[in-house]
């Protein structure tokens, strides 16, 4: 956000003339306000079971499933397995 201020504020105007900037600074904009705003939605009799599962798991875990799930694959971590059967949506909060 401060760099989109600073661009926009330039002394030259240089950035606020250029015909796509304001779209690509929007894109940004757009792009790091929903990587930053996920939740997920889960049953209040699920909810101990899936903060704890959440906690549990690693990166390379997460990866390896997004990585099974982009392949077409099937997930075979109980715990993952167990949060795609808790989790009701996942949702983001857009501009």
């Amino acid at each position: 956000m401060a760099f989109a201020e600073w661009a926009l504020s330039h002394h030259s105007r240089r950035f606020a003339r250029h015909k796509t900037f304001m779209y690509l600074l929007y894109d940004v904009l757009q792009l790091r306000s929903s990587s930053l705003g996920n939740a997920l939605l889960v049953k209040r009799r699920d909810w101990r079971s899936a903060e704890e599962d959440v906690a549990s798991l690693t990166i390379d875990q997460l990866e390896d499933a997004a990585k099974a799930i982009a392949d077409g694959g099937v997930i075979d971590h109980p715990v993952i397995q167990r949060l795609q059967r808790n989790i009701v949506t996942i949702g983001i909060q857009v501009l």
